[in-house]
């Protein structure tokens, strides 16, 4: 039997090194093994650039197949690419935005198409409370294409959100006359006209009290002036 003070550090070494090799690799927790697996090009949710890109040559090949084919399937590869993390939800959304943009910068001729994609992009920023994003883009969709309903209604829930109700009823009704039974405008239609009718009937209170406060004045100078 070997006695502790024959033991060197060598020695240590080498029986640590048995016990792991015999115990096998430690298991990684459960968000570990995620973020390995969200690494795995085909399962990542948007793919990086620069400095985490080289040297992957999985991700480069399909990095370049989405600039791949003439601009029309280019745009149109971004919009669905823009669609898919539309769908997955708020944490995706400013994927969703750039790719609605590599789609515009495509330069595709298909005004239709380029017209979904600014009412796409729309559609983000409606989720993300930039209104006057949501107006800019509705206005270039309808200039490209004047029957995107879409944008009519993007128009018209941005503008109800800035008070603007007169403005958002006008883009309802423009929008109804190219698709008189869209139910999507007809119930925004509808909340606008609630709203209107509720700050109308406030406006009416307002008005009234301002009313009643100046008839107690005039009582007040009579009654003084009297005196």
């Amino acid at each position: 039997m070997v006695s502790i003070d024959e033991i060197t550090p060598e020695d240590v070494a080498a029986h640590a090194a048995a016990y792991r090799a015999a115990a096998g690799p430690v298991p990684k927790d459960p968000d570990a093994l995620l973020e390995d697996f969200m690494k795995t090009p085909l399962f990542m949710t948007s793919l990086p650039t620069g400095e985490d890109a080289e040297g992957n040559e999985t991700l480069q090949a399909l990095q370049s197949l989405v600039y791949e084919g003439n601009p029309d399937e280019i745009a149109t590869n971004f919009k669905n690419q823009g669609n898919d993390c539309f769908q997955t939800g708020k944490s995706q959304y400013r994927n969703a935005i750039e790719y609605y943009s590599k789609g515009l910068a495509a330069r595709s001729e298909d005004r239709k198409l380029n017209s979904i994609l600014h009412s796409n992009r729309a559609a983000v920023n409606l989720e993300l409370a930039n209104y006057g994003k949501v107006l800019t883009d509705c206005a270039a969709a309808l200039r490209l294409d004047v029957k995107n309903i879409k944008a009519f209604y993007r128009s018209a829930k941005a503008l109800y959100a800035l008070d603007r109700l007169k403005e958002a009823l006008n883009c309802c009704d423009m929008g109804l006359e190219a698709a008189p039974t869209n139910a999507a405008l007809k119930g925004e239609r509808e909340r606008i006209m609630k709203r209107q009718a509720e700050l109308d009937e406030l406006d009416r209170k307002r008005k009234e009290r301002e009313r009643k406060k100046a008839e107690d004045a005039e009582r007040l100078w009579t009654a003084i002036r009297v005196r």
